[in-house]
């Protein structure tokens, strides 16, 4: 019994990651210099750390993003120096990603799904965008640049060169934040008609 489970939890990760990697690679639109709203591709990872718990979770999101990284080779080839390589890895890719495996501490913690799973989506975005809006600064403020960047800091005091990387950064990868609101309001709509603690993805009572 056991091993069946454990086979059955393998190849429901297996299946998740490999949904939220073609999600990830359908476009709402992209940004210039990377980054992209995608259809719900954070679900799948969010579904499985509340299933399975957060260090099942986070090994999942972390598998997710070295295959995340691999398909955005391209971008870590733009780096300079060896240590914008390590930002970009770290903060663009495996941190960024794994943090959804945090979604799981609350499968036990809140009773209610909808508002466990929302919270936990919630918190691993604001995360997400803390690790871009790094990668952002340091690695990619040459970008920052255009009139309308300069007029907003001018109109919010901000000269120093430091200072218009830094908004450019928080302005550009608010992407993140449409990302995922978009996966929350999917995962939202499945988990009030299914129940994710229950193995095989049962309906909710109330729903049959």
């Amino acid at each position: 019994m056991q091993k069946t489970k454990n086979l059955l939890k393998l190849t429901e990760t297996a299946i998740m990651i490999a949904v939220g990697t073609v999600l990830s690679i359908i476009p709402l639109f992209s940004l210039p210099q990377g980054g992209t709203v995608t259809v719900c591709s954070m679900m799948p990872l969010a579904i499985v750390a509340y299933r399975y718990g957060f260090k099942w979770g986070t090994l999942s999101a972390f598998i997710y993003s070295a295959i995340q990284l691999l398909l955005g080779l391209n971008n870590v080839a733009y780096c300079k120096t060896a240590f914008a390589v390590i930002i970009v890895i770290l903060f663009d890719y495996l941190v960024a990603f794994s943090v959804f495996g945090l979604v799981g501490i609350f499968r036990d913690k809140i009773k209610n799904q909808l508002v466990g799973i929302s919270l936990g989506m919630a918190i691993a975005s604001i995360l997400r965008y803390i690790c871009h809006v790094i990668s952002g600064y340091v690695v990619w403020g040459e970008w920052a640049s255009g009139e309308w960047l300069d007029k907003i800091c001018a109109s919010l005091g901000i000269t120093s060169s430091s200072g218009i990387v830094l908004m450019y950064s928080l302005g550009y990868n608010s992407f993140v934040f449409v990302d995922v609101a978009i996966s929350i309001v999917a995962v939202c709509f499945l988990g009030a008609i299914m129940d994710f603690r229950q193995q095989g993805f049962k309906l909710n009572k109330k729903t049959k």
